[in-house]
């Protein structure tokens, strides 16, 4: 349901955005108005294939026999679960690799590792280090922080330290991926669950000498 949840708000977030803010009330409106759809069966397109699976699938279950016929094309793992990496690459998806989620959140006390901040980011660096160094011969794409913004179920549930401090974690973990794994590597970001503007723009403005030093 949480995640049926947050998919509802994109979408509606993308609405507003298609329409514009100022005409939400006007569309919604207009689509009380009856609107016939034809579709024919007998045509077959191509479409690409968007299917995935983010959590909720392990090693083993549900079993490849009811993964195989969805095809899925992305997977998305926390850091260091290489059963289910294995997995699936066998069923042709391609892998993003989330390192909070190996790392841990202030739920789960950060896997025992601290915050990332403490202990002069010693942990948190090795950690990285650790992992780029375990997928270094793969090609996956990389997830630094799974939304440190999340206030909707549980306030610390993945973050609770402060902006600055979710800038420094991330700045931290770019430089340690690229290092590791060259300019290739396909670094992704800021993985918030909510769409503010102003706190993308900061963050947009934060990564850019990153991506240009």
């Amino acid at each position: 349901m949480k995640f049926f949840n947050a998919i509802c708000r994109k979408l509606s977030l993308a609405l507003l955005l298609c329409l514009g803010f100022s005409g939400y009330e006007t569309a919604a409106m207009a689509v009380t108005t009856p609107v016939q759809v034809t579709v024919n069966f007998a045509l077959n397109t191509p479409q690409k294939n968007m299917s995935g699976f983010m959590s909720g699938v392990n090693s083993t279950n549900p079993p490849d026999s009811l993964l195989q016929p969805l095809k899925p094309a992305f997977w998305r793992i926390r850091a260091g679960d290489v059963m289910n990496y294995n997995r699936a690459v066998k069923l042709g998806a391609k892998v993003e690799v989330s390192l909070s989620g190996g790392y841990g959140y202030p739920q789960n006390n950060w896997n025992g590792h601290g915050a990332p901040w403490e202990n002069n980011w010693t942990h948190w660096e090795a950690y990285v280090k650790q992992i780029a160094q375990l997928y270094k011969n793969t090609s996956v794409y990389w997830d630094v922080w799974n939304e440190p913004d999340s206030t909707s179920w549980n306030q610390f549930q993945f973050w609770n330290g402060t902006p600055a401090q979710f800038f420094e974690t991330y700045k931290r973990a770019y430089l340690i991926l690229r290092q590791e794994l060259g300019p290739n590597a396909i670094i992704g970001g800021p993985s918030y669950a909510n769409y503010e503007p102003d706190g993308l723009s900061t963050f947009l403005n934060y990564c850019n000498p990153l991506a240009s030093g």
